[in-house]
């Protein structure tokens, strides 16, 4: 009478202990399953943020530098050029220009400017001419312009280096008109010339310039 009570205990702690065995185990998966799937998770976000991060900094920077540089370069064109103080024709002879002067200063915000490494292009009716720098204090030719100091603070104009380097200074472009202009002895009355000058930075001032109707009895004309 007493063993089957016993035996009926046993078999019902038996299967107790395999159902918790069974649940611990199921749910020990479960959780090992979860942590794993949330550190994968993690890694590859930050993987994905690191390399946007990084990529979208050096691209940024990147850009800004190449667009820095860009702009400066612009800057230094637009600013280191010429401004035209005057343009004078003279050493008329039968009422033509045998030379031109074209007196110049550094633009406002310019800096230092080496005329000998300026060039210029002579456009006139009878076709375009290019000089490039010949001498200090000559008078050009056909192919070449001189360059003449007006007005210098410190002697940089009074040499081959010819370099404006203060805002008061003045210097003078000289153009031998009667062996730039083919055909002719010069610029003739109603005439029109233009000049364009070119610094090595890049900078373009051109420079328009207009001989009178008549030249009778004159010396020297503005242009």
């Amino acid at each position: 009478m007493t063993r089957r009570p016993t035996r009926r205990r046993y078999l019902a702690t038996i299967s107790a202990a395999s159902a918790v065995g069974i649940a611990g185990c199921s749910s020990s998966g479960t959780d090992s399953d979860t942590e794993g799937d949330d550190d994968e998770t993690e890694d590859e976000t930050d993987a994905t943020d690191d390399g946007s991060e990084s990529g979208g900094t050096d691209g940024a920077d990147g850009f800004l530098q190449s667009e820095a540089e860009e702009t400066g370069q612009q800057s230094e064109q637009v600013t280191n050029r010429l401004d035209i103080v005057s343009s004078v024709g003279e050493n008329i002879v039968d009422n033509r220009i045998q030379t031109v002067r074209i007196t110049v200063e550094k633009a406002p915000g310019a800096g230092n400017i080496d005329l000998a490494t300026t060039t210029l292009q002579f456009v006139h009716s009878s076709g375009s001419t290019d000089l490039t720098y010949g001498s200090y204090d000559g008078t050009g030719s056909g192919t070449e312009f001189g360059v003449v100091a007006v007005q210098d603070s410190d002697g940089s104009l009074n040499s081959d280096d010819v370099v404006l380097n203060d805002p008061a200074d003045r210097a003078q472009f000289v153009l031998d008109t009667s062996s730039i202009v083919s055909s002719t002895t010069g610029l003739g009355e109603g005439d029109t010339a233009t000049v364009q000058i070119n610094t090595q930075s890049g900078g373009t001032t051109e420079v328009r310039m207009v001989v009178p109707e008549t030249l009778s009895g004159m010396e020297s004309v503005n242009l």
